[in-house]
């Protein structure tokens, strides 16, 4: 499979395969930050069985409308969406490989401990943004 991708999603790809704990991305908007983390989330799933990747954003209706909008997109273009595979009720995407990607919104950072994730991409800052 062949994607189309920016620098952001290399050095991001780069940092998911080495050792680094945290990964900081930060511009303004439109410099295809979601859109490659998008990327990076379906190559990963794709990658790694049984994995979950965890995307939180403050709001869901700004969360819906921007990252779920992208990821939804990137799987269609690339041949990959399956309506069977995307629990629309709960915000799930699960690959044929058990991998999933799930999305919700916190309004309060306790709501985010506990869970079980292998990857937790948050989009905006959890203080304000």
């Amino acid at each position: 499979m062949e994607i189309k991708s920016t620098v952001i999603f290399e050095k991001n790809y780069d940092a998911i395969a080495g050792d680094k704990r945290f990964i900081i991305n930060e511009g303004g908007s439109r410099s295809s930050k979601t859109y490659s983390l998008c990327q990076l989330m379906i190559i990963y799933c794709l990658q790694n069985n049984n994995k979950v990747v965890s995307v939180i954003r403050k709001t869901f209706p700004a969360l819906r409308a921007t990252v779920l909008r992208d990821f939804i997109e990137i799987l269609k273009d690339i041949g990959l969406y399956k309506q069977e595979m995307h629990n629309k009720s709960e915000h799930i995407y699960t690959f044929a490989n058990g991998s999933m990607v799930e999305f919700f919104s916190v309004d309060d950072e306790q709501k985010i401990r506990g869970r079980k994730r292998d990857i937790i991409i948050t989009i905006d800052s959890l203080r304000g943004g």
